[in-house]
């Protein structure tokens, strides 16, 4: 049976199911993070996740990890490592 046979497509009205999903979840585009100290909404947030591959992300989160030895760079690369720690953890 095709799951959508139960849907009366004469009406506007999406399915209850639906209805109740918007009701228990707020919409994801109007959810915001506080992300290095700024106001960033979910969607925008996973733009910039998808902005590198999986790969790729390593290899930054790599270089930058090697450039915290450098004199005077610790503070930096702590907080950028947070910044990117963060935007995994909001995403998605």
């Amino acid at each position: 049976m095709v799951p959508y046979a139960q849907f009366d497509f004469s009406s506007n009205r999406p399915p209850l199911t639906t209805i109740s999903l918007y009701l228990k979840f707020p919409i994801m585009s109007q959810l915001t993070f506080t992300v290095n100290n700024k106001e960033i909404s979910h969607k925008d947030l996973n733009i910039v996740r998808d902005f590198f591959t999986d790969e790729q992300w390593d290899c930054i989160y790599d270089a930058v990890s090697e450039y915290q030895d450098f004199p005077e760079k610790e503070e930096i690369t702590r907080d950028t490592i947070s910044v990117i720690n963060q935007v995994f953890t909001s995403s998605y």
